[in-house]
C-alpha cells in the first residue's frame, strides 16, 4: 500500500472519528474543525496538482485530457462537477439567508482548489457569521 493510499484511509478515519465526536457531543465546536478540513481539504489537492502544474504549464487541454482517462477519472470529474454546483448554490442560498457580506472567499477556493476547500472554509465563515449574530 502506498504512502497516499494510507493517507487518504487516514483522513478518512479522522473525519469518521470527528463526525462521531461531533455526534456525542453536540456541544463541540465544529467551527475549529471547519478550519482544519479547511487547511487539509486545500493542502491534500494542491500536493498533486502543483507537481502536475509544473510540469504540464496552465494548458487547459492537458488538464481536460488527464481527467478523462478512464471511468475512474471521469467518475470523480463528474463527482466534482457537481459538488461545486451544489457549493455554489448552498453559498449564494446560505449568504442571503444569514446576512453573511464575506462569502466569496468560498467560492474561490470551490473553483481553484475544489469543493474539498470551498465548503470547511464556507462552513467556518457560516459558523462565524452564525456567532456574531447571537
Amino acid at each position: 500500500m502506498t504512502t497516499q493510499n494510507l493517507l487518504v484511509i487516514g483522513w478518512a478515519a479522522v473525519l469518521l472519528l470527528l463526525s462521531l465526536a461531533l455526534a456525542a457531543r453536540p456541544s463541540l465546536p465544529a467551527k475549529p474543525l471547519y478550519l482544519m478540513a479547511f487547511v487539509l481539504g486545500t493542502l491534500l489537492p494542491l500536493q498533486e496538482f502543483v507537481p502536475w502544474l509544473l510540469v504540464h504549464g496552465l494548458r487547459v487541454d492537458a488538464f481536460l485530457q488527464a481527467v478523462d482517462t478512464n471511468a475512474i477519472a471521469r467518475f470523480f470529474k463528474w463527482d466534482v462537477l457537481t459538488g461545486l454546483g451544489t457549493l455554489l448554490v448552498l453559498v449564494v442560498v446560505e449568504s442571503r439567508r444569514t446576512g453573511m457580506r464575506v462569502a466569496w472567499p468560498a467560492l474561490l477556493f470551490g473553483f481553484l482548489v475544489g469543493v474539498s476547500s470551498g465548503l470547511p472554509l464556507f462552513l467556518y465563515l457560516r459558523e462565524r457569521q452564525l456567532e456574531r449574530r447571537h
